[in-house]
């Protein structure tokens, strides 16, 4: 897997011969990735190239997931992504995100706690499911 990744990415990479490249092992996910000297130079030097690295690196690690939870990681980075776009600039991005995944310790926790018998913050109690809804059809109209 590892191999078959390096291929792809170092095909984005080629037109960088000049820049010598270091690989890391991602143990977790068995995904090699650049550097972070790497990443920073390309941030610097070709701003696209990371982003087509970054774009397959997403694609790689959600493939590697089992077949079941694929809908929901791309659930999930489409949420990220929508993030990144209204954020209008990387830190502001970082931070939305970051909050994202706050939020999802919290709730985390909070559903944990509740198992073993902890009150549950008032905040998360609030929540209720989500109720049906009745969907109106809008007849088609030609256009003249």
């Amino acid at each position: 897997m590892g191999q078959f990744i390096w291929g792809r990415l170092n095909s984005e990479l080629c037109k960088l011969r000049d820049i010598p490249l270091t690989w890391s092992q991602n143990e977790v996910f068995n995904v090699e990735m650049p550097s972070f000297d790497e990443m920073v130079r390309l941030a610097k030097t070709d701003p696209e190239a990371l982003e087509r690295i970054r774009l397959q690196l997403i694609e790689d690690t959600i493939a590697e997931a089992p077949e079941a939870c694929h809908r929901r990681l791309r659930g999930l980075q489409f949420q990220i992504d929508m993030e990144r776009r209204r954020a209008g600039n990387p830190m502001g991005a970082c931070v939305r995100i970051s909050k994202m995944m706050h939020d999802s310790l919290y709730t985390l926790r909070q559903t944990l706690n509740s198992a073993i018998g902890e009150p549950v913050d008032a905040a998360l109690e609030t929540f209720e499911p989500a109720k049906p809804a009745t969907i109106v059809a809008f007849p088609m109209q030609a256009n003249s």
